[in-house]
């Protein structure tokens, strides 16, 4: 090792537990994937990068990966800048994937005055645990329904909570969550235009009266309102940011909600989603 064993013990001291317990398990990755290996090159180490997101999935490679490099230039293993930018770009490809949400089934009340902005965010936190600027970063062009499923392609790379938290994933019955049908209704009162921001493209949704835009309203900032109201900790610099609080959830009426979401007619939404899924 290229440092002291005082310096390793502050070293492994300065880690909560479950950083410890994901860089033992990487190293047991390693020593499973070299077989105890004399020497390695810098294409082993891409490899290991793919086999490790056969191992631990790819929500989880970039976390590992990281405490990984970090062992490397424990061992004196010193990567070149072209090769660091190599291994981002692989890590970036894996990170990239497709989010597919096709079963449902849930214990909330079907005349739960809910939104589809909760209901979807909920979801997709569930699904996968984001941090909140990244829950943001889900426009309207990322989000495409096939009859029940809602498919929401990551535009960015992903920060998910520690790897040794578990996650447990919350199946939903469509006829009581409803998502695919809300979301389609609030998508036929809204049309996208491109504009620039700060030098990027985005698409905001404009919502028209009569065919007429009238307010700049994106997708991911009427998800916030919602999650604010309901109680989601959306501090943007915390790992456990996108975890719900039973004790801060709110009963929210529609009326409000559909205030907020600025819907000059909501009675449609409103009709089908106090209609009783009886009636459906």
């Amino acid at each position: 090792m290229g440092v002291s064993k005082q310096a390793m013990d502050w070293f492994w001291r300065g880690y909560r537990k479950n950083s410890v317990k994901c860089i033992e398990t990487i190293l047991n990755h390693w020593k499973n994937f070299t077989s105890q290996w004399e020497y390695f090159e810098f294409k082993d180490i891409c490899e290991f990068i793919m086999y490790l997101n056969e191992k631990v999935g790819p929500s989880s490679v970039k976390t590992y990966i990281n405490y990984f490099m970090v062992i490397l230039s424990l061992n004196d293993v010193m990567l070149s800048k072209k090769e660091r930018e190599i291994i981002k770009k692989i890590i970036k490809g894996i990170s990239d994937d497709t989010i597919t949400v096709s079963e449902y089934r849930t214990t909330c009340e079907a005349d739960h005055s809910s939104h589809i902005a909760r209901k979807l965010a909920i979801l997709i936190l569930l699904k996968h645990p984001f941090r909140m600027h990244e829950l943001h970063s889900i426009i309207r062009e990322n989000v495409k329904i096939d009859g029940n499923t809602i498919f929401i392609t990551l535009p960015t790379v992903t920060k998910t909570m520690n790897p040794g938290t578990t996650i447990k994933i919350i199946d939903f019955d469509e006829d009581e969550l409803r998502i695919s049908t809300h979301y389609s209704l609030y998508c036929t009162k809204t049309s996208p235009r491109k504009v620039i921001k700060k030098g990027r493209s985005v698409t905001p949704l404009w919502i028209k009266d009569d065919g007429e835009e009238i307010h700049l309203l994106t997708l991911q900032n009427w998800v916030r309102k919602m999650l604010a109201m309901i109680g989601v900790d959306e501090n943007r610099h915390s790992v456990r940011s996108a975890v719900i609080s039973g004790e801060k959830e709110k009963k929210v009426p529609i009326e409000k909600i559909l205030e907020l979401g600025r819907w000059r007619n909501g009675n449609t939404l409103k009709t089908y989603y106090t209609k009783p899924i009886s009636n459906m």
